[in-house]
């Protein structure tokens, strides 16, 4: 089982479940199995992963991006046939685990790499039986479109799902209430109601009631601050940089707070508390709308990238420009989600780094030259996203710039200040 001293994976991988039922005179599904499994001609090869929140890579290694979290466990995945001849070890002393890293692919299309411990692999006859599975149900899926994939069925489904229950929601507001925002358990209180009294709510209903328990989780942090001895851990900052969690060991605030969705962070280069999105993803990943899900797996990404220290950027500007655009499209996509103006928020706030830069990350340099990763940032949202909200006003701010030899003057200036006004 992968420890959870170093690492304790999250993300939201997005997974779609069918039941099927035989009509008319067509074939059961257990029938399309066994004739699929006698003509398989194209096997493929699948594994489960054994431990929570899983971190898909786009490379074979610990400093490899993070493309996906699969956020549960004995989630199926399909393994690409492909891995590394160097092993890699993570973790140390009793804790450490050596081992290769292999391909694979997740129910929601991402293909990456992940370190070969945490998966446990099917034996052919499993392979043979899940391959002939996958078949059958895109055959039934394809004889049974009336059911799957009827314009008015997606389209009911769809609105049912939007529908917010406002009593439940009033409900469990008037819970939260009831709760101290002084006392940190009330956080796993709050989340276990929501997880026992949701169970039949739709994704929008979810949605909403997750943003009232965030309210308390901000409000418990905020107390929590006031008397949180951060220097009492600052000897742990290396592990954090390193493997991005801490050992809680034997202490029981740390493990109070960690059940209680709360970690040690680091923030602006020094170690404090900070909200742990892998516990709200555990706790609410059943329950909540496939945007919410995917809201949380950005958030657990940049939350998990340390990119900012002393005013400085620590990763290269394209970072924020590829952030930027993921929230600009996300709020333009889901105009309804509970959580729409935070994320056009989110795209504002990278986009005045991009803009305006960090004191110590300037755009332009001593000569008033616009910096080479500043210049590159723009070039890729114009190449990847030229369409969208931020794609239009960089596409405007970029001609400027040329028409001005990439230095700062009034002109630029001017077109910097048209971007928020």
């Amino acid at each position: 089982m992968y420890s959870t001293f170093f690492f304790n994976f999250i993300g939201l991988a997005l997974f779609t479940a069918f039941s099927f039922s035989s009509c008319g005179n067509s074939p059961s599904k257990d029938d399309i199995v066994e004739q699929i499994i006698d003509k398989n001609n194209e096997l493929r090869y699948f594994a489960t992963t054994n431990t929570r929140n899983l971190r898909l890579r786009n490379t074979p290694d610990l400093q490899g991006e993070v493309i996906e979290f699969i956020a549960m466990e004995n989630t199926l995945v399909e393994y690409l046939q492909d891995s590394t001849t160097f092993e890699t070890q993570v973790g140390q002393g009793a804790t450490a685990m050596l081992g290769r890293w292999y391909k694979i692919r997740t129910d929601s299309g991402n293909e990456g790499w992940v370190f070969g411990p945490l998966l446990a692999f099917k034996d052919m006859t499993q392979n043979k039986a899940i391959t002939a599975q996958e078949k059958a149900e895109a055959a039934q899926m394809a004889k049974d479109s009336s059911k799957f994939g009827s314009p008015m069925a997606k389209a009911k489904t769809k609105k049912d799902n939007g529908i917010v229950n406002t009593a439940f929601i009033s409900q469990y507001n008037a819970f939260l209430h009831r709760l101290s925002d002084k006392n940190v358990r009330s956080v796993s209180v709050a989340a276990t109601e929501l997880q026992n009294s949701c169970q039949n709510c739709t994704p929008a209903t979810a949605d909403q009631a997750y943003v009232s328990f965030r309210g308390l989780l901000l409000r418990v942090e905020t107390n929590l601050r006031r008397s949180f001895n951060a220097d009492k851990y600052r000897h742990l900052q290396k592990d954090l940089l390193e493997y991005g969690r801490v050992a809680v060991g034997n202490d029981s605030l740390l493990w109070t707070l960690e059940n209680n969705g709360f970690k040690l962070g680091l923030v602006e280069g020094k170690i404090n508390l900070v909200i742990d999105i892998d516990y709200l993803a555990r706790q609410f990943y059943r329950l909540v709308s496939a945007e919410m899900r995917l809201y949380l797996n950005q958030m657990q990404i940049e939350s998990e990238t340390y990119w900012v220290e002393n005013k400085k950027l620590m990763v290269k500007a394209k970072k924020i420009a590829e952030w930027a655009i993921f929230w600009s499209n996300f709020a333009d996509k889901n105009q309804q989600f509970a959580l729409q103006s935070e994320a056009l928020q989110k795209s504002r706030e990278y986009l005045q780094i991009l803009i305006y830069g960090l004191q110590n990350s300037p755009v332009f340099g001593q000569n008033k030259s616009l910096n080479v990763e500043y210049r590159e940032a723009y070039e890729y949202i114009i190449e990847i996203s030229a369409n969208s909200r931020v794609g239009e006003q960089i596409v405007d701010y970029y001609k400027v710039l040329q028409e001005n030899d990439f230095v700062r003057n009034g002109y630029v200036e001017q077109a910097q200040l048209a971007f928020f006004n």
